[in-house]
């Protein structure tokens, strides 16, 4: 299937749909070449979104270049861009201000702090366990009193 896609003034780009990859980052819908060796490339160097680093890939060990994929954190490095077609990725660039800010003066205040290589990886890892146990807790059935309170960007620091 193809589309077409205006370049120039009166002219028209055949664009072949099957050599793309739709998805939603940060709440805008793109669509990015299908050749990309993975996600973390496709981010970086077609989208310009430049908080996931690439630390290692594709070995997907280091965390630098981790994002949100449907809420759940995973290592771009290692996703091929088929398996986060028709998905919702989330960067540290679509966390809001409020929240980046929160995280921010969290990890100062424990000390977590590093060169800023690795921080964005860090911070969507926290963000999506933060997010796992407010999702966690507000399921809970009824009566059923929690085994520990839930996590809050307030308490990251006070079993330290």
């Amino acid at each position: 299937m193809t589309t077409k896609a205006n370049h120039a003034p009166g002219a028209a780009l055949q664009i072949d749909t099957a050599d793309r990859v739709a998805f939603v980052v940060n709440g805008s819908p793109v669509t990015v070449r299908r050749d990309h060796p993975h996600l973390l490339a496709a981010l970086r160097e077609e989208l310009n979104i430049t908080s996931p680093k690439d630390g290692c890939s594709p070995s997907g060990q280091c965390g630098c270049c981790t994002v949100l994929v449907d809420g759940k954190a995973i290592v771009s490095c290692q996703q091929s861009l088929d398996k986060v077609a028709d998905t919702e990725i989330t960067t540290l660039e679509g966390v809001s201000e409020i929240e980046r800010n929160a995280f921010a003066n969290a990890f100062a205040a424990c000390g977590g702090l590093q060169c800023g290589f690795c921080i964005p990886g860090i911070v969507v890892r926290a963000k999506a366990q933060i997010d796992k146990k407010r999702r966690f807790t507000q399921t809970r059935r009824y009566g059923s009193p929690p085994r520990r309170p839930p996590l809050s960007l307030h308490g990251l620091c006070q079993n330290s």
